[in-house]
């Protein structure tokens, strides 16, 4: 039930930020905050990641509920025992999917808003949103979690 609750508070988060964002700033809008660090902009992603089969939608909605469905089987059929990682970091994964997927189901695109202006080369101009950093730090726990053997 926990873990539920999880993956349900994870996408009710991002989803929160992307209503302020879409209300609170315009596309035009430029926030530079954290001594220039962190960009707040809103951009709409009609892609996957930076843009990845934006002319492709019915193939990206197919690979999106099928990845998604993957990790929720995952998340759900993993025992607990032992598997504590493990199973936080499908849950952030599957967080983060779950409200990407959706909004780029009902909306046709995803709403991102972070930027680091300050990364290098080409990662100072990618915005994200928190669903991406969900999956991220899902992806590196689960990394781990296979690294220690801890699965």
């Amino acid at each position: 039930m926990g873990i539920l609750l999880g993956v349900i508070l994870l996408y009710l988060i991002d989803w929160f930020v992307k209503g302020l964002v879409e209300k609170k700033v315009d596309e035009n809008q430029e926030y530079i905050i954290g001594k220039g660090w962190i960009r707040i902009r809103k951009f709409y992603n009609p892609g996957a990641a930076m843009g990845f089969l934006k002319e492709k939608p019915q193939l990206l909605n197919t690979i999106t509920v099928l990845v998604t469905a993957f990790f929720a089987a995952l998340l759900f059929f993993t025992p607990k025992q032992g598997r504590g990682l493990e199973k936080g970091a499908y849950m952030l994964i599957l967080g983060g999917a779950l409200n990407n997927g959706s909004e780029r189901l009902l909306k046709r695109k995803v709403t991102d808003y972070i930027g680091f202006p300050k990364l290098p080369g080409v990662w100072k101009q990618v915005l994200f949103n928190l669903s991406d950093f969900f999956i991220l730090i899902g992806g590196v726990l689960l990394a781990v979690s296979e690294w220690k053997g801890n699965r």
